[in-house]
């Protein structure tokens, strides 16, 4: 039952998306657009006609008889500003409808065949109003199905599947009672089979216990013939160590005699002893090659080394005088500049955070509440030039073994090895942080920050800034500043941008293929004959009037 609900549920869905798509068949594969144009051409229908309803109720004409015959009669007779006059106008319905119309002191008489003017009583309105909004429902309902046609035929499509594999499921669930009756057959046959299996593998194991009593009585004869061969080669062995070592013959035969060791125990002890002998020669070998390498001299002969170091250290004042000299250039060559390179990031640090965005609080761009510049020092490359410039390079940190200045000396090193140049821009990145909606965030620069108006207009303030701060403020010193397509900057933030170009003495000119608002002037280029460009002052020059100036015209974007 479960799978018959669940199959009479898919055939449902199934019926009413086919009807769905039969629906836009039948209005013949019409597009969403000129559906939308319907659907408002309707909306605009009962919303005219819910308005006549509405008045309707108050109208002078629909109040003056109590017949709904004899209201068309006296609307076809009366003006419609006469007919549509509130009901209060009313002193006395008309209570006897005929062909005579008596008009104050005259009288009419209306022919047999007097054309009546239509006239929608409130019940038809309602009526038509009701159509209206069940065919609006329609399209409606049409326009999202077109909408999601694509969907409705993949949701067809899947819902066909769904179909297929409940039929198939029904069909197998018919199946069962068979297949239980299968089982059954399989489960006695197979319990036989059990049987006949239990029987073989216990033979089969007696048979593999009698195997692995014959294959351990082999193993035990291998393993001693083994062992007899293996001390054979131990033996020889260790004898022709022995003789490899050129050891003298008494030292042998004294460790034999009196001795209840075995001969592969003297052989270890021996070649124990031996080995130690030879670490020692290594080890002193080892240490007087690390003496000759910081002496820098290549003496293989230990005692001529010796006396040569002596005299070494004799001369040793006299050198130390001249690598205190040496110690104090590099300290000048190297740490001072490490410590005015950390200096100048500090005084742009110091500048970006007092001056510059002090200057960018001032500006309101979109929906930005806040606007500051962000610097992210690299931690790595600063503590390295810090570690350069905490170098105190003389004599006792040379050789005091001081670890701090150890390590400074190993980042130098690095550094001079590599040869690296560190521009000015590596120790930090430039980061903007923006408060919008009450939310703050940082952001990258090489990146998109917000809209592609907005985001023009930052990089603009924040270029404009900088060129600002490289030139002498003056009114009488005003930069002329070019910005191309300022049609792609909104119309709230065109005037901020004309703001700070007047408060930082800028003369700004901009440029786009149509006019837009917030300027005081405007030229119109257009390409005369060749390559040249004509400028008329009187035909292309527009100056902007004031917004309440009664002689202001409406520009035209050509």
């Amino acid at each position: 039952p479960l799978l018959q609900q669940q199959l009479q549920t898919t055939l449902e869905t199934l019926e009413k998306i086919n009807y769905q798509l039969q629906e836009i068949k039948v209005f013949g594969n019409k597009a969403p657009e000129e559906l939308e144009r319907r659907q408002q051409r309707l909306q605009n229908n009962i919303e005219a006609k819910s308005r006549a309803l509405t008045n309707s109720e108050n109208w002078l004409i629909s109040h003056l008889a109590d017949k709904a015959e004899d209201i068309k009669l006296l609307n076809s007779i009366l003006r419609p500003e006469l007919g549509h006059l509130p009901k209060a106008s009313i002193l006395k319905k008309a209570e006897k409808i005929g062909s005579r119309v008596q008009l104050f002191d005259g009288e009419i008489l209306l022919p047999d065949d007097f054309k009546l003017q239509p006239l929608a009583t409130p019940e038809e309105l309602t009526t038509e109003i009701a159509e209206l909004e069940s065919e609006r429902a329609r399209i409606s309902q049409l326009l999202e199905a077109t909408r999601n046609r694509t969907s409705l035929e993949q949701r067809r499509k899947e819902t066909l599947e769904g179909k297929k594999q409940l039929e198939h499921n029904i069909q197998l669930a018919s199946q069962l009672d068979q297949i239980g009756q299968d089982i059954k057959s399989l489960k006695k046959e197979m319990d036989k089979l059990l049987a006949q299996r239990e029987k073989t593998e216990k033979k089969l194991r007696q048979l593999e216990e009698a195997k692995e009593r014959l294959d351990n009585g082999r193993q035990v004869v291998s393993e001693q013939i083994a062992k007899l061969r293996q001390r054979e080669n131990d033996l020889r062995r260790d004898q022709r160590d022995l003789e490899a070592l050129h050891l003298e013959h008494f030292v042998l035969e004294k460790e034999v005699e009196g001795s209840t060791k075995d001969a592969h125990s003297l052989y270890e002890d021996i070649r124990q002893n031996y080995d130690k002998y030879q670490k020692l020669i290594d080890h002193k070998n080892r240490l007087f090659n690390q003496l000759k390498n910081k002496a820098q001299y290549d003496l293989a002969d230990e005692k001529r080394f010796i006396n040569a170091l002596e005299q070494e250290l004799k001369s040793l004042e006299d050198k130390e005088e001249s690598i205190e000299t040496l110690l104090n250039n590099i300290a000048v060559q190297f740490a001072n500049p490490a410590q005015k390179f950390l200096d100048g990031y500090e005084e742009f640090r110091t500048f970006i955070v007092n001056e510059f965005n002090y200057q960018l609080g001032r500006v309101r761009i979109s929906n930005i509440e806040s606007l500051k510049v962000e610097l992210e020092p690299n931690e790595r490359l600063q503590k390295d030039l810090q570690k350069i410039a905490g170098l105190t390079l003389n004599t006792n940190t040379l050789f005091g073994q001081n670890e701090a200045a150890n390590e400074r000396f190993e980042t130098l090193s690095e550094y001079l090895e590599r040869g690296q140049v560190i521009p000015f821009n590596e120790l930090f990145d430039l980061r903007l942080r923006l408060t919008v909606n009450g939310k703050a965030r940082s952001v990258n620069l090489a990146r998109q920050v917000e809209s592609d108006g907005t985001d023009r207009m930052l990089r603009l303030i924040i270029i404009m800034t900088v060129i600002n701060r490289l030139t002498v403020r003056s009114p009488e010193n005003r930069i002329v500043l070019f910005i191309d397509e300022i049609a792609t900057i909104d119309g709230k933030n065109r005037p901020q941008l004309v703001q700070y170009c007047q408060d930082n003495h800028y003369y700004p000119i901009f440029a786009a293929p149509d006019m837009v608002d917030g300027f005081d002037r405007y030229a119109i280029i257009r390409r005369g004959a060749g390559d040249q460009i004509v400028i008329d002052e009187k035909i292309h020059l527009i100056e902007r009037q004031a917004k309440n100036d009664p002689k202001e015209e409406v520009l035209s974007e050509n």
